[in-house]
Formats: structure tokens, sequence, C-alpha cells
């Protein structure tokens, strides 16, 4: 019965065809080097220096941050003013004024 007896898929592979193994070995070595000198990676200090760049030069995510600003804030009137309204419930034992 093939219906209850599902084979799996055969796994996925992807070998690289186009690879340069010797500029791959260069660089290794290079990192090796410079991790035994001490110094740093040069691209850590551009990821740290570029984080936020990309989102504040377009648009539509600068659009899209200032929407969550906004959201956030009429959120939290919302709530101070239903809790304002539940303190008068509260003390006097009136819904409404």
């Amino acid at each position: 019965m093939g219906i209850f007896c599902n084979r799996r898929p055969r796994g996925y592979h992807h070998v690289m065809i186009y690879s340069d193994e010797r500029k791959e070995r260069l660089k290794a070595l290079e990192e090796r080097a410079m991790r035994e000198l001490g110094m740093s990676r040069p691209d850590v200090a551009d990821r740290d220096r570029l984080r936020g760049v990309f989102a504040g030069s377009t648009g539509h995510l600068r659009r899209i941050k200032e929407r969550e600003g906004r959201k956030n804030n009429i959120v939290l009137i919302v709530l101070i003013a239903a809790m304002l309204l539940l303190m008068h419930w509260l003390i006097t034992g009136d819904l409404f004024m």
C-alpha cells in the first residue's frame, strides 16, 4: 500500500562548479595571519558603521518606521484613557460623567 508508506525525497547537495579553490585558500591564509597578528577584520567595522543606513535612505522604510512610532503613541493614549475611565468608575460607581 503506497498510501501509508511514503518514501522521503532524496536530499539536495549543491556543488559549486565555478569556484576558485586557490583564492579560498589564500583568503583563509590571510585571515589566519591577521588573527595571529591581533588585527581585526575590516568588514566587521564596516558592518557596524553601515547598520541602519539603508533603512534611513529609502523612503518607504523610513515611513514604515515613522508609522510604528505613531502606532505605539496611539495605543498608549487609548490605554491611558481606558485606565482613567476605569478609575472614575471604581471611585464613583458611575460609568459616565
